[in-house]
């Protein structure tokens, strides 16, 4: 999927896929706590409020949507038609 701003669209994202896309193919639901918090501070992103995973989880989706609000290419899977989930493209290394 390539920029997508100019027209207004509905997706789903999820927190696991958009861990796994920005850190190269790695991410562990074992480890989500620790890995998507450092995900979020490697993103220049404020942690000091997110207090749970869920605020956490939900900070990640935001990036995405800030992502696609602004025109940035993201990846996106399933039909159009039906829904897409869209993440960032994969990294070949972290972020």
């Amino acid at each position: 999927m390539t920029s997508a701003a100019p027209r207004r669209y509905c997706f789903e994202t999820f927190p696991h896929a958009i861990t796994w896309h920005l850190q190269g193919g790695v991410a562990s639901a074992k480890r989500k706590r620790t890995e998507r918090r450092a995900l979020l501070e490697r993103l220049g992103i404020d942690r000091k409020d997110l207090t749970n995973i869920d605020t956490v989880d939900a900070a990640l989706c935001a990036y995405v949507a800030h992502l696609a609000a602004t025109g940035a290419p993201l990846q996106a899977y399933g039909v159009e038609a039906t829904g897409l989930i869209v993440v960032p493209f994969a990294t070949t290394g972290s972020v």
